[in-house]
């Protein structure tokens, strides 16, 4: 009878590597977003914002008394661009945290009015089109993309903005708003 060597071929040691690299990846993907939070609905994004409210206002503070601030009146950092406005280029641990921590898209802070800074927050196909928190120095809920509050008209538990319908903004605590928009108009 013949005898059946055990030995490995190139499919064998193809399939192994591919194997591995998969492990790899399922490793690495797992240590980063280990700490991370997991928001899948409104309420677990205001459950964050109340519990970060001192680490927020320590942000908002902190963006609100920069130089770049005051010179330019509005800025904006974001998630994905390895540009000057990359959130990563302003060495501020804080920043860095919550860009992380809530999966921020882009930061947006307004100094013309009134002080306003908005956390967009990368989509969710369970929550909204666009969402995201954000801050106002006077504790004012806005319309969509305005400083006009006379076009927000009382809805539940916030607002909607009458010119557009599909924007809902909600009170989380002192300062700090929660808003979504279904539908950009695409």
């Amino acid at each position: 009878m013949y005898e059946r060597k055990s030995t490995l071929n190139a499919g064998h040691v193809v399939l192994l590597f591919f194997m591995l690299c998969i492990i790899i990846q399922v490793i690495r993907y797992s240590i980063y977003e280990n700490g991370r939070y997991h928001i899948n609905s409104k309420e677990k994004l205001i459950q964050y914002v109340i519990k970060d409210e001192a680490k927020l206002d320590k942000l908002v503070n902190s963006l609100v008394n920069s130089k770049e601030f005051f010179d330019k009146k509005r800025i904006s950092i974001d998630y994905y661009t390895e540009t000057s406005k990359y959130y990563t280029n302003y060495n501020n641990e804080l920043l860095n945290e919550i860009f992380y921590n809530y999966k921020v898209s882009n930061l947006y802070a307004n100094n013309e009015k009134r002080i306003y800074v908005e956390f967009s927050l990368m989509k969710r196909s369970n929550i909204a089109y666009g969402y995201g928190f954000y801050y106002t120095e006077d504790d004012k809920p806005r319309a969509w993309q305005s400083d006009d509050e006379d076009r927000l008209i009382v809805n539940g538990n916030g607002y909607i903005d009458e010119k557009e319908k599909e924007y809902y903004t909600e009170k989380i605590i002192n300062h700090w708003y929660y808003y979504q928009i279904n539908n950009w108009g695409f």
